[in-house]
């Protein structure tokens, strides 16, 4: 699953990057064929890893897409009905704890919903992806400087997971969610604080 997100980004990346007409319409193809699967809307929860985080990862990449090919009036009002039909089912896992609860894959989780509520404007989707977003900020500012196991990752042995990844890969969502929500007006996100502690200090 971790693969198939992979190539599923790989295909955004070239569909924003590519200036051919042709090339965009390939991919469109391609992604509007994972879509009529339903490929992953109704994970199987009964993994031990955490199938709510690939989701979050097709979510805020096709939103991403969606708002590219919006820019470019290349998609129609058929195609972006058939991606929304695709994602909405995979909404409900992002805004629970199940198989979600570490900081990471919430924040992970805030990223996509707010993302989605953006291009589909859904305000009050964008609203929840937010709290979801802020509620991983503690952890993040607490461990600046002094590198820790989040809680519901208690346990996992230091080869699987080393705290810098740990601590990173938070990062990588809080970032990408602070660009959101800079791109949709609100100010100062970079300077948010706790216990004398801001974003921008995480990031240097």
């Amino acid at each position: 699953m971790i693969n198939a997100a992979a190539y599923f980004g790989n295909l955004v990346t070239r569909s924003i990057s590519t200036q051919s007409t042709e090339v965009r319409q390939s991919i469109k193809s391609e992604i509007l064929d994972w879509a009529r699967s339903n490929y992953f809307s109704q994970p199987d929860m009964s993994t031990k890893w955490s199938p709510v985080y690939i989701q979050s990862n097709l979510i805020r990449l096709t939103a991403f897409y969606v708002s590219h090919m919006n820019q470019l009036n290349e998609l129609s009002v058929r195609e972006k009905q058939t991606l929304a039909l695709w994602i909405e089912p995979m909404l409900r896992y992002q805004e629970g704890k199940e198989k979600n609860g570490s900081d990471d894959s919430w924040a992970a989780s805030g990223v996509a919903l707010m993302a989605w509520g953006s291009v589909m404007e859904d305000q009050t989707l964008v609203k929840k992806g937010m709290e979801q977003w802020a509620e991983a900020l503690p952890y993040l500012l607490d461990a600046t400087d002094n590198l820790k196991r989040q809680v519901s990752h208690k346990g996992v042995p230091l080869k699987h997971l080393s705290l810098e990844d740990e601590y990173n890969l938070t990062m990588a969502h809080i970032v990408e969610g602070a660009v959101i929500l800079e791109n949709l007006g609100i100010s100062d996100i970079f300077s948010v604080q706790l216990n004398d502690k801001k974003l921008i200090d995480a990031i240097e």
